[in-house]
Order: C-alpha cells, then structure tokens, then sequence
C-alpha cells in the first residue's frame, strides 16, 4: 500500500477558528463528539463540515491513519487539537462514508448502494482501515456475485466496479464483472473506442492516476479478447442440435432447433453470450413442440450443467490467473 501522509493537510487551530467564526465550517450533524481529540475538516457535498472524532480510537483501527492524523506509535497525539484536511472533494466523501461505517452511524450493511460501498473500500484502502477494508470487499462481491445465473443485464456501474475489483483485488467479482462488461455493455468491440471514455451507466470519471489509467486500459484489451475467445468456444454447439434420451424428441429437437435456437441466435448475438443464450434456450417451451415431460427436464438439467461448465470455463478464457495481488496488471 503507497504511503499517503501527504494526503491530509494540517491547519492552526486559529485558521480554523477563523474560518468557522466566518461561518464557512459547519459542525458534521452526525460525526461531532463532545469527548473527540482530533478535529477532521471535510469538503464535502453540503459544504465544509468539521467532524470531532477519536483520534486514539481511529489509529487502534489503522496505525497509518494514526501517523497521517499526527499520532505517534503507541496513538498517543504528537500535537494536540490538530484539525485534518482532505485535498478534494472526492477524497473528502470517500473520507466520510468511512466514519459514518466506522461509528456505525451509516454502515454498509444497512445502506449497500455501489457509492457507499465504493467510498468505504477506497478509503479504506488509503488510510490502512484493513478491516473495514474486508467488509467493503465482502459488500461489493454482494453486489456483483461471481453466480452463473445472476442477472447480469439489470447490473450498473459495471465498469467502474471492474475497474475497482481489479485495483482493489476483489477476485470473485472479477469474473462475473468482465463476463456482464463483454456481453451487455460491450466494452472493447470497438476496435477504436477509447478506454478511458465513460460509458453511458457510468458517472464522470474520477481523477486518475497513471496506474489507475492503464487499469482501465487493461480491462478494455481483456474484454475484447475475452469476446473473441468466448465466441470460438460457444459457436459450435450453439449451432448443433442437441440429442434426448429418446430418438423421436432427438428427432424433434433436429427439426425446430434451427427456427427456435438458431435463428434467434442471430438475431441476438448468442454466440458471445453463452451464459444468457443456454437461460433462452431452457426457456423454451419443448413440451409444446413435442418432446416428452422426460427429455424435457434432462435436458433442462444439461442447458444448466452447461452453462456452469462454460462459467468454469471462463477462467482460462478470459485468463485471470493474470489478475494477481503482485501484479493486478498482468496480461
């Protein structure tokens, strides 16, 4: 984790007061408390907000912030009634979906939307919280469940959450997030698309680093090549009648496979979306067509073993054993 010391910047307890006798810092409604020994100033939606928090409690939970906020190290203060500083207004909301976790005042469990758990895991990740930093990552992977039946087309923010998972780590959303980004949104079709742009469900984007750059450049590369890869191996079977236990629902199957199967495939693309294309296919009603209540459920029960399989199998076709801790780069 890189050194962020210099992310937060100490003001005089004068300047401060100064500021406040102006009415420009207003008390946090919720982060204020009486018996606090660290005054935190935050920019945040509202306006500047000032928050009076436990500084030795705060660096029992993260040494590194306990060194940002002027602690030595045993959380004892190195300088009294020191008042903290974020340097945007980003960081500042990240900063105080944090406390609000923190104190229990608006934990993700009670309030999981994509920017509360966004918040807490970045700044969690800045500032050393490692365990809250678990709790965020257990949250997000709630949101983005690495399940083969999941209904990837009515996710949001799935590139931004792909871009987090990788910078963050959170593997088991790693599948399931580069899956839904090459089959619903698309992400690297286009062979000119530019991979910093924001897509149509995404916010503006925040300030990015270089490493936060290539990231998002690496994502677009690995679904495009996932796409290409994904496509090849779902093809052939796509196209091929499948077989029942019974000759004349074999029979069946053969002759309606191409109007029902087929033809819709091509229409929709099914051959790169081969999760979503086996839920169409079992959705089909074959008893109408003819095939016995027998052969139905057994191949009901081979659609959805296949559609695990292929979920397996995405692993080495989108190659995310490339996705390490060391190297969140690779590939």
């Amino acid at each position: 984790m890189s050194s962020t010391t210099n992310l937060l910047k100490t003001q005089s307890t004068e300047a401060v007061n100064n500021a406040a006798s102006h009415g420009d810092i207003q008390r946090h409604p919720h982060l204020w408390f009486e018996d606090g020994s660290i005054d935190i100033i935050l920019t945040i939606s509202g306006g500047t907000a000032e928050c009076r928090l436990h500084r030795d409690f705060l660096a029992r939970l993260s040494p590194t912030f306990g060194s940002q906020s002027g602690c030595d190290g045993t959380g004892n203060l190195s300088e009294s009634n020191t008042r903290t500083f974020e340097d945007s207004v980003e960081d500042s909301a990240d900063l105080e979906a944090l406390f609000l976790h923190i104190y229990h005042i608006n934990p993700v469990i009670l309030n999981p939307t994509f920017d509360k758990i966004a918040s807490v895991l970045r700044a969690s990740h800045k500032h050393g919280f490692e365990s809250i930093g678990d709790a965020a990552q257990a949250a997000f992977q709630e949101l983005y469940p690495p399940d083969p039946f999941a209904d990837f087309a009515n996710w949001e923010r799935t590139e931004e959450a792909a871009f987090l998972s990788v910078k963050y780590f959170v593997e088991p959303a790693l599948k399931p997030l580069l899956y839904t980004l090459i089959t619903e949104v698309g992400l690297g079709l286009d062979e000119n698309e530019d991979p910093n742009a924001p897509t149509d469900d995404q916010p503006l984007p925040r300030r990015m680093d270089d490493t936060d750059l290539q990231i998002k450049a690496n994502i677009v590369d690995r679904c495009r090549y996932g796409f290409h890869k994904i496509t090849q191996a779902f093809t052939p079977s796509l196209f091929q009648p499948t077989n029942s236990g019974h000759m004349k629902c074999t029979d069946i199957l053969a002759g309606r496979w191409s109007d029902l199967v087929v033809l819709p495939a091509l229409q929709h693309s099914w051959a790169s979306m081969p999760i979503q294309a086996l839920r169409e296919i079992r959705k089909i009603d074959w008893a109408a067509e003819g095939v016995c209540g027998t052969c139905c459920l057994q191949k009901d029960e081979d659609w959805k073993k296949e559609a695990e399989e292929f979920w397996e199998q995405l692993d080495d076709l989108l190659q995310l054993s490339d996705y390490e801790k060391s190297s969140v780069l690779g590939g």
